[in-house]
């Protein structure tokens, strides 16, 4: 759930976590007063702050950098999408692909790694905005004149990602 602060099990150095917790994916135990309120390093630069989302992919978290003082986006990666060796070569070589996209419409990939429990991390620029099933939610049918302008942002984006 957005605004949950709650950090990717196994994180490096989750505070309070046993080295079996950390090893078998778990987080470390939750204080019942508060849901997780203290950051967690997810290396050496970046520190996660809280859950910002969740897709079909994974769980999205707004991180800082401890050196250059930015906001990121940290999507951690479901475990079944690192199972194999297979797939994760394939997903090192698209996050390759990805992070060579330069589009204003496209959120750009600035560095990925993989966590102790084998889950891939990929670290991207934090974009504030509101989704478009929100848009649609709260303003319902779209009129034709923006419906236009934000597909051709999107077959522009589209465009960019295909010139590779």
């Amino acid at each position: 759930m957005p605004g949950s602060a709650s950090p990717p099990p196994a994180a490096p150095t989750a505070r309070g976590a046993s080295r079996n917790q950390a090893a078998q994916g778990q987080s470390a135990p939750q204080s019942t007063s508060a849901k997780r309120k203290e950051a967690v390093k997810l290396n050496q630069t970046l520190t996660i702050a809280k859950r910002i989302g969740r897709g079909r992919l994974g769980v999205v978290y707004a991180a800082v950098h401890s050196v250059l003082a930015r906001r990121f986006a940290v999507k951690v990666l479901r475990p079944s999408l690192t199972r194999s060796e297979t797939i994760q070569s394939r997903l090192r070589h698209m996050i390759r692909e990805a992070s060579q996209v330069d589009h204003p419409a496209i959120c750009s990939l600035v560095d990925f790694g993989q966590l102790p429990d084998k889950r891939f991390y990929i670290t991207m620029d934090f974009v504030r905005g509101i989704q478009l099933s929100q848009v649609l939610e709260r303003d319902g049918k779209l009129e034709s004149e923006r419906a236009l302008g934000l597909l051709s942002q999107l077959s522009e984006a589209l465009a960019a990602a295909h010139r590779l």
